[in-house]
């Protein structure tokens, strides 16, 4: 692993995005995965508020471009010592995400594979989609986040229930009690990386 890390050092970085509506449980279980691996992170909320988003920018009217919208989200700084870092920056803003940067060894090898649709769900709720970006460089927010057609596009690849986890990529289909959840999803995690590395370093 030291070899790889010193050879492709852009991978000890990983830009990780979560997105959805209050995204908390997948938030909680990342910010565990990050604690466990040791992983270092900075992350940033970000924040559906419809008059700047939609907010019309002024263009070059003598190159005659039309005013576009702003189609962006607020984003603020996420800081776990100062508490409850979701209350929105303005009254009626609505959590739309979080996007973290993630440091340490190989960061973005043992994550890269995260990437895709999970739908978690709550006892006595509907399940909530949410999609989860990776890379090992930086990225734009992707647009329309709050549009439901952003996340009915892709088909599941992670479903998290009270007492069932499934999990199309990793093969897994079987119930789990609650502190179960990160060991049974860090098993395949830790499998595929050595699977990865052996093969990058080969």
């Amino acid at each position: 692993m030291e070899v790889y890390a010193r050879l492709h050092p852009k991978d000890n970085h990983c830009y990780l995005g979560l997105y959805g509506p209050a995204p908390l449980l997948p938030f909680d279980f990342y910010l565990g995965l990050f604690q466990e691996k040791g992983f270092h992170y900075q992350a940033q909320s970000l924040w559906f508020r419809e008059s700047y988003y939609n907010e019309a920018l002024s263009g070059d009217e003598n190159e005659g471009h039309q005013k576009q919208q702003r189609e962006e989200y607020l984003k603020k700084p996420f800081l776990p010592e100062q508490g409850n870092n979701f209350s929105p920056p303005r009254k009626g803003d609505v959590l739309w995400g979080v996007e973290f940067v993630v440091t340490g060894p190989c960061a973005y090898l043992y994550l890269k594979d995260e990437a895709g649709l999970q739908k978690w769900k709550e006892a006595a709720t509907e399940p909530q989609g949410y999609v989860v970006v990776t890379g090992n460089r930086p990225y734009r927010t992707p647009s329309k986040l709050h549009r439901k057609d952003f996340y009915t596009r892709l088909a599941p690849r992670r479903q998290v229930e009270p007492l069932l986890l499934k999990d199309q990529l990793y093969k897994i289909n079987r119930e789990y009690n609650k502190s179960a959840l990160l060991p049974l999803i860090m098993e395949k995690l830790e499998e595929r990386f050595k699977i990865q590395l052996d093969t990058e370093i080969l």
